[in-house]
């Protein structure tokens, strides 16, 4: 209870406050166009028969997954999460849907960050802000889902970020280091 009050309150004074100072629209990754993407399908009990990676199950809780796993059918994890990502290193971000974020940093590298529970909103508005004093962004930070109203931003919701996994999208091709 205690903590549904303090969220309430973190809420008002948010919506008191104005936009936060890290308010991002999030932007397509290049190459990538705004499709919906697939909806997560869990995998039948028991252990893969195929030589593919697991499919991630949709449920809620731990957002932490194991390297190998593809999430949302296109997403590969390549390592093991980090909590953090540098704000001087976060060049792009896309809203996949309600429980995913990909953020891309300035090497290119990309993480996938999956909230531990579904963020109402963030998938249907693909806007968020964040507002930190630190100088990098961890999976204790709290989003705030931001709906376009009136030439303006509501917050709609505030959900707290997962770890950031290290991800490569399947089909891109693969790299010819030299």
């Amino acid at each position: 209870m205690r903590q549904i009050i303090a969220t309430l309150l973190l809420v008002a004074a948010l919506a008191l406050a104005g936009a936060p100072a890290g308010a991002q629209q999030a932007e397509p990754v290049a190459g990538e166009t705004a499709e919906a993407p697939p909806s997560e399908q869990p995998e039948p009990a028991g252990p893969p028969t195929s030589a593919e990676p697991a499919e991630a199950p949709a449920a809620a809780g731990p957002a932490t997954v194991a390297p190998g796993t593809v999430l949302l059918g296109r997403w590969r994890v390549t390592g093991t999460p980090v909590d953090d990502l540098p704000l001087a290193q976060i060049r792009r971000t896309r809203v996949l849907d309600d429980r995913h974020i990909l953020f891309e940093t300035v090497g290119r590298d990309r993480y996938l960050n999956r909230l531990d529970d579904l963020c109402p909103g963030l998938g249907v508005y693909r806007s968020f802000a964040y507002d930190t004093r630190q100088t990098r962004l961890t999976d204790l930070d709290i989003i705030d889902v931001l709906q376009p109203i009136g030439g303006g931003l509501q917050r709609v919701a505030s959900c707290r970020l997962g770890v950031f996994h290290p991800v490569d999208r399947l089909d891109d091709p693969p790299d010819q280091g030299g």
